[in-house]
């Protein structure tokens, strides 16, 4: 293997790592920040003039949609 390869694949095996740890990250920091963004775009709405309401939450049993391996 020459040289140029074996540096093809450590980059390779580091972008695949970096992907791999800061796409869950960005997605649990994404995740956090859902409900203060409903209710800023709830007051704009009202703000300008629409007729909005939030969505009730379901009072039920909440579905865990985390896996095991990952949690926020």
């Amino acid at each position: 293997m020459d040289w140029i390869g074996a540096v093809n694949v450590i980059i390779g095996i580091l972008v695949a790592t970096a992907a791999g740890i800061g796409l869950p990250l960005a997605l649990c920091n994404r995740k956090k920040q859902g409900q203060s963004k409903n209710l800023e775009l709830h007051t704009h709405l009202i703000g300008i003039g629409v007729n909005a309401t939030l969505a009730a939450e379901e009072t039920g049993r909440k579905k865990n949609r985390h896996s095991t391996f990952f949690r926020c």
